[in-house]
């Protein structure tokens, strides 16, 4: 016989090779060696004892710190398969029953900075050709084809470059002009039955043109004006006044968005920067960065509760591109994405609720989506929708209005050439009788004000409260009973040999497990220290 040569000693305690006879055994106890007249155990029985007297905690700790790496790996590897409840959304155009038809003379050279088309729920604006900046008010509830000519509209002075609803009420609407007149107008019940001419009121600060007007999330009667004398402007419409300046850009700025919580505003400059103010502290930029190259334009949403940024512009090839920012670190874009060669704006529209960012552009045919999330790479993409005509612009609706019983998790109204059309966004579901709370959690209340003009131009932050949207005679389909398959005519059907999809998941997870752990422990008689060349037998 030839003897081991010995292996290096680990630093842990000497394991014995299980393969050798039990008198070889180092530190075997008396008991370990002997014959039970009760029970004779094998040559493996003996080799484990021994193995096990020799572990030591180290040995132990050691063992579940590799068992606990190897579980951490196995999630790893299951946490790279993204599932989004929001991938397969449908988007469904409403009958036809629905759509106000027969627009005439849609003005199509409103600013590309402006959204174009604005809805509420009682009514929408559209901009038509003629002198004086003309606006027809449509009532969404008086659909139909409407008269070739003598409609009522909004006359004023100049071209109308932008224009918003107040969220706050249904009937104020604020229209800024290409005279650097802002107009703020009080729509009558029932719509208009007349042309109008005369506004409640109008503002006047802005020294050239106006292109966008956006109202505070959460104030009352504050809104923030941009123009071409390069200042962003804060005002009161309670005091019907200007009450603050932001005057450091050095160029165009491209478009302006409010954080969720309402204090602060970021802009995208045409000189290429990113920058976020606090405007009531001071108005010089609290943080700005580099942002979309080009001179097309872009547009930004705060996502994801505020800590982050989406982006639309374009890059130097004229291609459009989206862009993730964390709002604490604007030195880069955290991830950027191309998606086609065409030279209108991506104007996103955010719903929080699901973390899904709608993207269209002006005279696009289809409808691009992302999740945002905040893991790598930031932005998934979800799934398009094409329609059979162009695109001017999309407004959306806020959330207590959708339809949750059809699994509706936006609404909004789409403008072509000719018509307005309402527009559903859904998610494909089975249980259709049970309320899905899976995708429909507590939504902000983002259609009451929650503090005044002088509220918050004294330094308040108020935050809107939440709303279920849970129809009192729906189940939570988180409390729905257990499914069972439906039985086929020739065969027999026994639920316990049907395994559920955690059960599923478990047994993946723990073969995971177990795989990783063969592939990586060493064997027994790897860790054997061997016996020395006298103790074998002649």
């Amino acid at each position: 016989d030839v003897p081991v040569t010995n292996k290096t000693q680990p630093e842990t305690s000497q394991v014995p090779n299980p393969t050798s006879p039990p008198a070889s055994v180092p530190n075997a106890s008396p008991s370990a060696t002997s014959q039970s007249p009760v029970h004779n155990r094998t040559d493996e029985e003996k080799a484990a004892e021994a193995i096990s007297d020799d572990v030591t905690d180290e040995d132990k700790a050691e063992a579940e710190q590799r068992e606990e790496v190897q579980k951490k790996v196995s999630a790893r590897i299951f946490s790279g398969v993204r599932q989004c409840k929001f991938k397969h959304w449908k988007c469904k155009t409403l009958h036809r029953s629905t759509h106000i038809e027969n627009i005439r003379k849609l003005d199509r050279t409103v600013p590309g900075e402006s959204n174009f088309f604005v809805a509420n729920k009682k009514r929408c604006v559209v901009p038509i050709e003629g002198s004086g900046g003309l606006l027809s008010v449509f009532e969404l509830d008086k659909p139909g084809k409407l008269q070739d000519a003598g409609l009522p509209v909004l006359q004023h002075q100049s071209k109308a470059t932008d224009y918003a609803w107040d969220p706050f009420s249904d009937n104020r609407l604020v229209v800024a002009c290409d005279d650097a007149k802002i107009w703020v107008w009080d729509i009558p019940e029932g719509g208009l039955t007349e042309t109008l001419t005369e506004p409640r009121g109008t503002l006047r600060g802005h020294m050239e043109k106006i292109y966008f007007v956006i109202f505070h999330p959460l104030a009352r009667d504050i809104i923030v004006t941009s123009a071409y004398d390069f200042t962003v402007r804060i005002w009161d419409l309670s005091e019907m006044k200007e009450v603050l300046q932001l005057f450091v850009h050095p160029d165009q700025v491209f478009c302006a968005a409010w954080s969720p919580d309402g204090k602060y505003l970021c802009t995208v400059c045409k000189d290429g920067k990113v920058r976020i103010f606090n405007p009531r502290k001071s108005p010089n930029p609290v943080m700005e960065g580099p942002g979309p190259e080009g001179s097309r334009g872009a547009r930004a949403v705060f996502v994801l509760e505020g800590n982050y940024l989406f982006i639309s512009g374009f890059d130097k090839q004229s291609k459009r591109m989206v862009f993730m920012y964390d709002t604490g670190d604007l030195s880069k874009p955290l991830y950027e994405d191309s998606i086609d060669e065409c030279p209108a704006i991506l104007v996103p529209y955010y719903d929080e609720d699901s973390n899904t960012v709608f993207l269209s552009g002006r005279g696009d045919g289809q409808m691009y989506a992302y999740e945002v999330a905040t893991e790598e790479p930031y932005l998934f993409p979800l799934a398009t929708t094409k329609f059979p005509t162009a695109s001017q612009a999309f407004s959306f609706l806020p959330k207590y209005l959708c339809n949750v019983k059809e699994v509706e998790f936006a609404k909004a109204y789409r403008l072509t050439q000719t018509s307005v059309e309402p527009v559903s966004f859904t998610v494909p579901r089975v249980r259709l009788e049970y309320f899905q709370d899976d995708l429909f959690p507590e939504t902000r209340v983002t259609w009451e004000p929650t503090m005044t003009s002088k509220d918050w131009l004294a330094g308040s932050n108020r935050q809107p409260r939440t709303l279920s949207l849970q129809p009192k005679d729906m189940t939570l389909l988180s409390q729905a009973p257990k499914e069972t398959p439906k039985v086929r005519k020739f065969e027999s059907y026994n639920a316990d040999t049907y395994k559920t999809d955690e059960q599923k998941k478990e047994e993946l997870m723990s073969a995971m497990t177990n795989k990783l752990s063969k592939q990586e422990a060493p064997l027994p008689q790897d860790l054997a220290e061997g016996v020395d060349e006298d103790e074998w037998d002649d």
